[in-house]
């Protein structure tokens, strides 16, 4: 091939880059629909080129803070962008990027949809009553430990998170004669239940208990929730958006926290992650700090729950297992986010 023919198929080349990539319309998606007085509103621009294909990689996430009492839309960060806003006693516009946005403004009664503090969770999912918590916490980890006795037959997805997604619905359940004669548990059972609700009658997100995106608002509708609240979420959802970080000192766990390592040596399986039981609700004969987990599975063969103390877990003869603050693997211990 001469160097005529080259040059022209990198002029092809490029042509068809730049026709590709260049941004010849914009889609503005926003959420919420609807705000409760002072709030976060969060735009979300995508970008489509001339044959109408939405360019990939190529997004502007932009977030407003409007104050209600001041009647102020400010741009959050050091953006630089042009648009318009006005207002009214029930509607919010804003024009951006040749698109008119309008936000209801609504007064609403129903507190349970807030999330003042931002943390991802509407307020009447956490529990804030400290009696909740630490019963929360009892169920949470007696659940964990007898499945490393009896396995229970209501848990199917069988892995690492998947123990921690089955023992959080069976810890909020109600345990009344209807739950215990289908059960099996380790010790004869006085833990009172959580108060605030049971599953799977979780107010606003009902079973849709685990949080999959980053987005956050003041007020939790409909729409919001049917796309950033799951049945399901995968270890790096977990960790991201249901759990706090706590730290990677010891001294700061807590029975009920998790502990979560980088597993990078397997695609599949990114991330591990193992239930820390303590000694403080549940005894264990000669063992302290008690760590339960499930070892995952592979192809034709299922994994194992295991129980060990935490000072064998620092014997193990692999050093990216030790939940130490040297240890790069070692992501910390994690709290959830409704308790913290």
């Amino acid at each position: 091939m001469n160097k005529k023919n080259i040059f022209l198929l990198v002029i092809i080349l490029f042509s068809f880059i730049f026709i590709f990539f260049y941004s010849t319309k914009k889609k503005v998606n926003y959420y919420p629909k609807e705000i409760n007085k002072t709030s976060i509103i969060t735009l979300e621009i995508n970008y489509f080129n001339i044959f109408n294909f939405e360019i990939p990689f190529y997004k502007t996430i932009i977030n407003f803070f409007y104050e209600y009492e001041q009647k102020k839309l400010k741009l959050i960060g050091d953006k630089k962008i042009n648009y318009t806003y006005n207002t009214s006693s029930n509607k919010i516009k804003i024009n951006i990027y040749d698109t008119e946005i309008l936000i209801d403004i609504i007064n609403t009664k129903n507190d349970e949809l807030l999330d003042s503090d931002l943390d991802g969770f509407p307020d009447d999912i956490e529990l804030s009553d400290e009696v909740d918590k630490i019963n929360f916490r009892k169920w949470f980890c007696i659940l964990a430990l007898t499945q490393y006795y009896y396995k229970d037959p209501q848990w199917n997805d069988r892995d690492c998170a998947g123990l921690i997604r089955f023992c959080i619905r069976e810890a909020l359940k109600k345990h009344d004669n209807d739950w215990l004669k289908n059960k099996r548990l380790i010790y004869d059972i006085n833990v009172p239940d959580v108060k605030k609700y049971n599953y799977p009658n979780v107010p606003i997100l009902a079973t849709k208990i685990f949080k999959i995106t980053d987005k956050t608002c003041n007020i939790y509708d409909s729409s919001f929730i049917n796309t950033n609240f799951s049945e399901f979420a995968e270890a790096k959802y977990l960790i991201s958006y249901n759990f706090d970080f706590i730290s990677k000192d010891i001294r700061d766990i807590r029975p009920g926290d998790v502990m979560f390592f980088s597993n990078d040596i397997d695609i599949n399986w990114p991330y591990h992650s193992m239930i820390f039981i303590g000694d403080e609700f549940i005894s264990e004969k000669k063992q302290k700090d008690i760590v339960v987990y499930h070892t995952g599975s592979d192809p034709g063969k299922e994994g194992i729950v295991k129980k060990l103390s935490l000072s064998d877990l620092n014997k193990h003869p692999n050093k990216r297992w030790h939940p130490i603050k040297s240890n790069p693997f070692f992501l910390g211990f994690y709290r959830w986010k409704i308790i913290n």
